[in-house]
């Protein structure tokens, strides 16, 4: 069994990842294991791709929306915000405002798609998770989407959606709702901007800081290494609660980052 000690934020790969871009550790480690030792080669490459520093200062006289939510949905809110590595490390000051901006619950029925590959995020906002399962879906060059399924969120707190405003990209996967109800927040792109977006770009370098010294992953090679920060999905623990359990099956990899 592992419990946590004390509380610590974990960054997770799930099976869906670690199959497709950890195989060459896999392959290491069986060798490892035969007593076989594995070359390692020289890592030129950087980190998760060029990511644009400094403060995104809104306008003057700019003001974040507010939406009036219940005292029951204000608690929901605030659990969920306090098991996100995004959120929870907001100022106290700057979280108080994007709360209020968050739009929800927004509830969702089984197979609505709240992202798609291909297209760019022209409204759409952040997602925070409250309750429910969503699955995450990748279509290979030239097939159409949704493609293979690749991650599953579940997790009170995790957030999608925001790579592409940190990226300024199109959508690279497409998320759909699986359960039979799913619960969601959403955060408008302005405040995500001026409010969050900062804070995601230093925890992905610090994340790529992370992966880039542990030997586990030093045998990828650089392109895969660059991946490894944005197919990471974060998880808070709680003193006491348990993290793997003898005899569970092995369905996840954890990287502890404090």
């Amino acid at each position: 069994d592992i419990f946590a000690e004390t509380a610590a934020d974990l960054f997770v790969l799930d099976s869906h990842a670690f199959r497709r871009v950890m195989a060459p550790v896999e392959e290491v480690l069986t060798s490892r294991s035969k007593g076989y030792k594995s070359a390692r080669g020289t890592d030129a490459g950087g980190g998760v791709g060029e990511l644009e520093d400094g403060l995104h200062l809104p306008p003057i006289g700019w003001k974040p929306p507010y939406h009036q939510k219940s005292a029951e949905a204000s608690i929901q809110l605030d659990n969920a915000m306090k098991h996100s590595l995004i959120f929870s490390a907001l100022d106290a000051d700057i979280r108080e405002k994007v709360a209020g901006a968050v739009n929800g619950p927004i509830e969702l029925k089984r197979g609505a798609v709240l992202i798609e590959q291909g297209t760019v995020p022209d409204a759409r906002g952040v997602y925070l998770l409250q309750r429910g399962t969503v699955d995450v879906f990748k279509a290979a060059d030239g097939e159409k989407p949704p493609g293979k399924k690749i991650k599953t969120y579940d997790h009170s707190g995790q957030t999608f959606g925001d790579y592409e405003l940190i990226h300024d990209c199109a959508s690279p996967v497409t998320v759909v709702a699986a359960s039979r109800a799913v619960f969601v927040y959403e955060l408008d792109q302005e405040t995500f901007n001026y409010c969050v977006r900062d804070k995601c770009v230093q925890r992905l370098k610090n994340l790529e800081t992370l992966v880039h010294g542990l030997d586990l992953f030093e045998i990828l090679p650089p392109e895969d290494r660059r991946r490894l920060p944005d197919i990471l999905s974060d998880r808070i623990v709680r003193k006491g609660q348990y993290i793997i359990r003898a005899g569970d099956e092995g369905k996840e990899g954890f990287v502890v980052q404090g």
